[in-house]
């Protein structure tokens, strides 16, 4: 992973959607790196949507939706 800031007045094509450069600088994965997304209900605190790079990251220990405490548990991700 990079960090990129953009220069004043770019915008950044994310997968079709144009995002301005206001809102700060992006973060852009290496042409091979495969990038866990999940989404996240945050008023219900629940895992609703994992894409196949994140569900790797469970090895099969959660299936969705899932609480988001389960998942970080399944995936054994360590907080801070």
């Amino acid at each position: 992973m990079e960090f990129v800031q953009d220069e004043a007045g770019a915008v950044v094509d994310a997968g079709g959607a144009v995002t301005p450069s206001w809102m700060g600088g992006t973060v852009r994965p290496a042409d091979d790196a495969a990038v866990a997304v999940l989404l996240v209900d945050t008023q219900r605190g629940l895992v609703t949507y994992a894409n196949p790079a994140a569900l790797t990251l469970t090895g099969g220990r959660a299936h969705l939706p899932v609480e988001a405490s389960a998942w970080t548990a399944a995936a054994r991700l360590v907080l801070p």
